[in-house]
């Protein structure tokens, strides 16, 4: 980068997101699903329960 702000920060970001979804397309992955974010929440939350 030639010039660090706002705008060539953003486009900086912007691209990273768009190759990553770009990539789990290829992958046959769905960027956007989050698996076992339910799971994971309810063992965090008996986790907690126990520990405190």
């Amino acid at each position: 980068l030639k010039t660090l702000n706002a705008e060539t920060l953003g486009a900086l970001l912007m691209h990273f997101m768009c190759e990553t979804i770009a990539a789990a397309e290829l992958l046959g992955v769905n960027a956007f699903d989050q698996p076992a974010v339910e799971q994971s929440k309810h063992l965090a939350k008996k986790y907690i329960e126990n520990k405190i």
